[in-house]
């Protein structure tokens, strides 16, 4: 996790930035940020300088391993309006003990059963799957992606970012805790850079299965004869035990580089 600041910078004149700076496209309105660098907008348009990053549309953003795999996407993007349906199918065996029979009397009224282990299958109830999100504006900083502003750069030492390009910045490296994985706001008592689980490899769509546990409940049947130490299932509670398939996560999400201040 890591604290989610909004950057308050100090205005710097345009007549600092040179047509050299502006053929690069790293000047922002006096500032020079590095092509590349993405930036979330409450708004359904880019501001000049910036364009739509095309990818990230209903998707989160997982910090890659390495620039080769940025742009990598990982499922189908996230609908407004149609449910993210989670389920699984399960399989496993009932296992029906058995109880034996010397000899009865009397009216059958039903007919007893095998003992034994027995299949058991069948498809869990759909679920809404979908994480509890916010929409926003994914921009793209414009420019040559394999130029940096150096020194120029405005941002403070320790901000981290999320940047489209084959490397990070001049001045920027690689924050290696967050290699596959999604990056969380801290929360007021957290540490920053702590980690929850094993990361992501390189566009995995993570998958989880579950056990399934549980009982059948077989009826007593009565039976007009029997013939001496004849076996019949047992009346009564049998444990049942499976497992279900690995179904996918179901979180789309695409890779970028991230990248730390130093």
């Amino acid at each position: 996790m890591l604290l989610a600041c909004s950057p308050d910078f100090e205005p710097i004149a345009t007549d600092e930035v040179t047509s050299d700076d502006a053929d690069s496209g790293s000047s922002f309105d006096g500032r020079r940020i590095a092509p590349g660098m993405l930036a979330f907008y409450e708004s359904e348009g880019c501001p000049d300088g910036w364009s739509p990053y095309d990818p990230a549309s209903g998707r989160a953003l997982v910090a890659a391993h390495d620039g080769s795999g940025v742009g990598t996407t990982v499922g189908a993007p996230l609908d407004d309006h149609v449910p993210d349906e989670h389920t699984h199918t399960v399989t496993g065996s009932a296992t029906v003990g058995s109880t034996g029979l010397a000899g009865v009397q009397g009216c059958c009224t039903s007919t007893p059963g095998a003992h034994g282990s027995y299949a058991v299958s069948g498809d869990g109830d759909a679920r809404d799957n979908r994480m509890p999100t916010l929409a926003l504006q994914v921009c793209a900083r414009d420019g040559d992606t394999s130029w940096s502003p150096g020194a120029d750069d405005p941002f403070p030492s320790g901000t981290a970012a999320f940047f489209v390009r084959p490397a990070c910045p001049e001045g920027w490296a690689p924050i290696e805790a967050a290699k596959g994985r999604l990056v969380a706001g801290l929360t007021m008592f957290g540490d920053p850079l702590q980690t929850v689980g094993a990361p992501l490899a390189d566009g995995e769509d993570r998958k989880h299965g579950h056990a399934v546990s549980g009982s059948v409940e077989v009826p007593v049947a009565s039976i007009a004869g029997s013939s001496g130490g004849t076996v019949y299932a047992a009346a009564g509670s049998h444990p049942m035990s499976g497992t279900t398939d690995e179904a996918s996560s179901g979180l789309p999400f695409v890779q970028a580089l991230f990248c730390g201040k130093e």
